[in-house]
């Protein structure tokens, strides 16, 4: 038969020295295994009765009960001693001694069956003590073997107290299995929350059954799976339970992770799903709306202000700056959004935002500004700065659920090398402070540890993504500042963050200011695959004197571009279109055309012309929607550069 080193060697070796013979069985009652003794005693082979059934071999009679009757009786009580009465194949018929004894083994699964038989006619007491000594031996050796099971294995009488206790069960509470012997179970483990008498030992006890349960173990930290099954004595009666528990917080743990990595992943795929459906609306509507907005305008140009129907185009032209201002907020949210750094004062910022973020937080949230009356300028997406101002505001509105003050402040600040050592990453020099404070129920250390973190959120399920935060410092460190977090548990947040101040005019621009619309003479060439676009673009360009030629798409415009005889001063592209790109288009005319210029127009980019959302250096362009006056006066920008 097959064993493992070292165990299974010695425990062979050990039986074959015995006089007594040596069955041993499964739980079945098959024979596994037996020694030269049993060979001679019942007049066997080994290689013939291995596999077969006992009762198979002989006809079994013992004093009490029946042999499948033992064969349960030592599975649950672990051993069985009695006068037992069997005749052989070859018709002998002998009177024995029996002990059987329930092993614990990895090489036999579940468990096996010891049967050690003695001839009670010529028994010889030097012998017997012979025996017995080598099978106590036999004995510890299993003794050894039950402490080597990693599993937690423990006995207990019927008033809940340790009879037997493996090493694995001693080494969790920091004893030895001897000082647990007596020991209330309760005072060393206790899994369950519930009363005493509704713990599985109180439950087996009562039905006899086996209880499988997987609790918390508070006091020592540890979550486990034990399993409770009964104990009987000789005569049948419950005694005791045998409690099997395995330690399973390193799983539970890494299943948690698990679980936790596979919700982020379809947090991620949730928000590129969302993200690719609001770039594709965005880039439609603002197709829309360029021409509605453009066509209004151009209208009014041809209209006398005291015409009743100027009015009705001023309030057009307003609902489609608002629809614009609301596809840009759906491409911040989708993160699909041109980063374009621009001079600006953060305080024209936040004045432009109040309205929307008033909305935003409700009616029992008060909205505070403290605004430097010197601010000086910072070079940053405005996009991105409407981004950082929303994503904190909601987190505040969030905060203080039955309502408080969210206060928006901004001043000049200089940090120096004292600051600078206590954050690396914040060197010296003249900043812009933005500060954003609320007065609700704060934040943890621990929680603040892992704020700005992908994924990470305190909220409940399916109200909030954990992307928000990272978002905002993502964008604080595009800008080249840095952010800190000041918080503390039911005292309120404020948000402090730092921008380079740089010292430029700022580039806002009051979008309703008057303004006269540049002219020229040059040959444009237009391509735009939405007509209604194209055809306003067309309009404008030849009201102001160029000389336009429009397709709708690259393949077009490029065939006429080839075969064009005179010069082609700007080519002003959609980015997105059937075929191939702008980008694409751009670089072909470049190599047949170097002198002409470029200037791309789109809504939604993609990554054709931008690298992470951050415009490639040397590109010109147009956002859509885009009115009149920015198309005339951006392609005169471009024309202009020489």
């Amino acid at each position: 038969m097959k064993t493992t080193e070292p165990a299974g060697r010695q425990f062979f070796s050990a039986f074959e020295i015995i006089e007594d013979a040596v069955i041993v069985l499964n739980e079945a009652g098959r024979l596994l295994y037996m020694n030269g003794a049993a060979e001679r005693l019942y007049g066997l082979k080994r290689a013939t009765a291995r596999g077969r059934a006992l009762e198979e071999l002989f006809v079994v009679e013992t004093s009490a009960r029946s042999f499948p009757e033992i064969l349960r009786r030592v599975e649950w009580e672990g051993d069985w001693r009695g006068a037992a009465r069997l005749t052989t194949g070859d018709g002998r018929r002998l009177a024995l001694d029996w002990l059987l004894r329930r092993i614990e083994c990895p090489e036999f699964a579940p468990f096996a069956i010891l049967l050690v038989a003695r001839d009670a006619a010529a028994r010889d007491i030097t012998r017997q003590r012979d025996n017995e000594r080598k099978l106590r031996a036999v004995e510890e050796e299993w003794e050894r073997t039950f402490d080597a099971v990693p599993d937690m294995i423990a006995i207990l009488d019927k008033n809940y107290r340790i009879i037997r206790a493996n090493r694995a069960f001693a080494k969790l509470l920091g004893k030895r299995p001897k000082e647990l012997e007596g020991e209330f179970c309760y005072n060393c483990v206790h899994c369950a929350d519930a009363p005493i008498k509704d713990c599985p030992h109180a439950k087996t006890m009562q039905d006899g059954g086996v209880h499988i349960i997987e609790c918390w173990e508070k006091r020592l930290n540890v979550e486990m799976i034990s399993t409770t099954s009964p104990l009987y004595d000789a005569e049948g009666e419950l005694v005791g339970t045998v409690h099997i528990s395995r330690d399973v917080t390193a799983q539970k743990k890494a299943e948690q992770e698990r679980h936790k990595a596979e919700e982020q992943l379809r947090q991620a795929q949730k928000m590129e799903s969302i993200g690719r459906l609001a770039g594709g609306v965005a880039h439609d509507f603002n197709n829309l709306l360029t021409s509605i907005a453009g066509n209004v305008e151009l209208a009014m140009m041809d209209l006398d202000p005291n015409h009743p129907l100027f009015q009705n185009m001023i309030e057009v032209k307003k609902a489609a700056e608002s629809a614009a201002h609301l596809t840009r907020q759906l491409l911040v949210f989708s993160r699909k959004q041109l980063v374009e750094p621009k001079v600006l004062n953060l305080n024209e910022v936040i004045e432009h935002i109040q309205k929307m973020l008033r909305r935003l937080i409700g009616e029992d949230v008060e909205l505070k500004t403290i605004l430097s009356d010197k601010l000086g300028a910072v070079k940053i997406d405005h996009g991105q700065v409407e981004q950082i101002i929303v994503n904190l505001a909601v987190n505040a509105r969030d905060a203080m659920p039955n309502g408080g003050k969210l206060t928006l402040q901004t001043a000049n600040a200089i940090l120096g090398e004292e600051y600078h050592r206590q954050h690396p990453h914040a060197p010296p020099g003249a900043y812009v402070l933005l500060a954003i404070s609320d007065n609700g129920s704060g934040m943890s250390p621990e929680v603040k540890a892992h704020l700005f973190e992908p994924f990470f959120t305190t909220k409940e399920q399916d109200k909030g993504t954990g992307l928000g935060l990272a978002t905002v410092y993502g964008a604080v460190k595009q800008g080249g500042g840095h952010i800190e977090v000041y918080s503390e548990t039911g005292l309120g947040t404020t948000f402090k963050i730092y921008l380079p101040r740089i010292d430029a005019a700022t580039e806002m621009v009051d979008k309703t200011a008057a303004e006269e619309m540049p002219k020229g003479t040059e040959t444009v060439f237009l391509v735009e695959d939405e007509e209604i676009v194209k055809d306003l673009a067309v309009k404008v360009l030849q009201r102001q004197g160029y000389q336009v030629s429009a397709y709708r798409n690259g393949g077009e415009a490029l065939k006429d571009i080839e075969g064009y005889d005179g010069p082609i001063h700007l080519l002003v592209t959609d980015v997105i279109m059937p075929g191939f790109n702008g980008r694409v288009l751009a670089e072909k005319v470049g190599v047949l055309r170097p002198e002409t210029r470029i200037l791309f127009s789109s809504g939604y980019t993609e990554e054709v012309i931008v690298h992470h959302g951050v415009l490639d250096d040397g590109i010109e362009f147009l956002a859509k929607p885009y009115s009149p006056h920015l198309l005339a006066r951006r392609v005169r920008e471009v024309l202009d550069k020489g």
